[in-house]
Formats: structure tokens, sequence, C-alpha cells
């Protein structure tokens, strides 16, 4: 084992509906970091699951279309596999970084929050307006020395989290030694 978090699985959880990449762009971004200490993301945006909904852009075009069309019932019978698979994704994750932007509705992002609280999961916070800005209902359940304004403040956090010797789980945190789990030497 390299580290305590090598092999671990990170969430990434943040707004797909109403921001222009539908949320690519951070999770391009910090993905390929993740990936280099050992770390699997399971992503929402570019999902692993076998059979799994892709979430294009004309996916959910075809979703407001039913909307619009006042096909709700359609609409929710296309959306519910998605859901189902991005909850599995929280179920199966080590941790879940969540992305807060203040300036996009999150909907789905908060029930995978709230779904990895009750599993008693670290949930990691990046709102880019700052710590102050992110909302009071997350500092209810959430640990504030996981939120943070910026990702090289995540990054720092989650290498703390790998490497350093004392490091407060809040009761959170559960390390396992992949290597033993999976037999490796």
């Amino acid at each position: 084992m390299r580290h305590r978090l090598d092999g671990a699985l990170a969430y990434t959880s943040g707004p797909m509906d109403d921001v222009p990449d539908r949320g690519e762009g951070w999770r391009k971004e910090i993905t390929p970091w993740l990936q280099s200490l050992g770390i699997g993301v399971l992503c929402p945006f570019n999902k692993a699951v076998y059979g799994g909904q892709d979430e294009d852009d004309s996916y959910y075009e075809k979703i407001n279309k039913l909307k619009q069309m006042g096909d709700f019932a359609e609409a929710h019978e296309r959306m519910r596999p998605v859901a189902a698979d991005d909850y599995r994704m929280v179920d199966k994750a080590d941790f879940i970084i969540l992305y807060i932007d203040k300036e996009a509705h999150m909907c789905g992002s908060y029930f995978e929050a709230c779904m990895a609280t009750y599993q008693r999961k670290p949930v990691i916070v990046c709102c880019p307006q700052g710590k102050s800005a992110i909302p009071n209902w997350i500092y209810s359940v959430g640990q504030p020395d996981m939120f943070f304004a910026t990702w090289e403040l995540v990054q720092g956090y989650i290498l703390q989290a790998c490497y350093r010797e004392k490091f407060d789980t809040h009761n959170r945190w559960r390390f396992f030694d992949y290597d033993k789990i999976f037999g490796r030497k």
C-alpha cells in the first residue's frame, strides 16, 4: 500500500443541469490528479456503470422536450436510471467531493451529499465563492475543516488524508488496506 487512500473510490458530486459545461470541466481537472494517487473516480458525467445511461446533451434535450410537451411520466421514467446509477456510485464511494457553485441550481448533488452523510462518509466540499457561501444546511451535517474555496486546498486536504500520520477523521474516514483486501503483495 502506497498510502491510506490507495485503491479508494471518490465520487464527484456537483451541478450538471444549469452549468455551461454540464459539470465536466472541474471533474476533468480533478480526476487525473486523483487517479495519479491511485484513487478511483466515480463520475456522473462519465459513468463506469455497465449498461448505464449516457448522459450527453442530447439525452437531456429529450427530457426537457418531454417536460415541455407535458409528458412528465416519461421524463420521470428516463431520469430514474440516471439517479439510480448516481446513488449506487455514492454507495460504492469511500468519500465524496461535493462542488457547490452558488450560481447554479443544485438538486441531485444535495441528495448525494445527504446519502453520503447518512452513510458516515467524508464529504469534502469545494465552493469557489468561499467557505462562508456554503449553505447553512451543509454546515449542519458536514465538517467545516473539510470545506474549501479552491481546488488546491481540496488537494492539500486529500494529501493529508493519504499521508499525514495524525489525521482527524471525525469518525468519518475509514482507511482500508486494499493490498490486503485484493491479496496484493
